[in-house]
């Protein structure tokens, strides 16, 4: 295997490796949010939530959709609070 061959190869793999580590990553971030977002248990559980999701947006339509769905219940909490005016009441 030529030398460029070789660093292909590598290329290929460590890209692989990236691509595992997020999605086992958005996961483990997706199931720990989500014991941390039980009433009583104390930690940031629906920020780590949404960063999982974050991480498989990349990879999975179902995660894109929902963080799309997200986006934009925050875009309607942010018109709510500063009103019609764009200023904050």
């Amino acid at each position: 295997m030529t030398s460029e061959g070789a660093w292909a190869a590598r290329a290929a793999r460590s890209e692989h490796l990236r691509k595992t580590v997020r999605i086992i990553s958005g996961f483990t971030l997706i199931a720990v949010g989500l014991v941390l977002a039980i009433p009583l248990v104390p930690g940031p559980g629906f920020p780590l939530v949404l960063v999982g999701l974050a991480l498989l947006a990349d990879h999975f339509h179902w995660a894109r959709r929902m963080m799309d769905w997200v986006k934009g219940k925050w875009e309607n909490v942010k018109s709510a609070a500063t009103g019609a005016g764009g200023k904050p009441q």
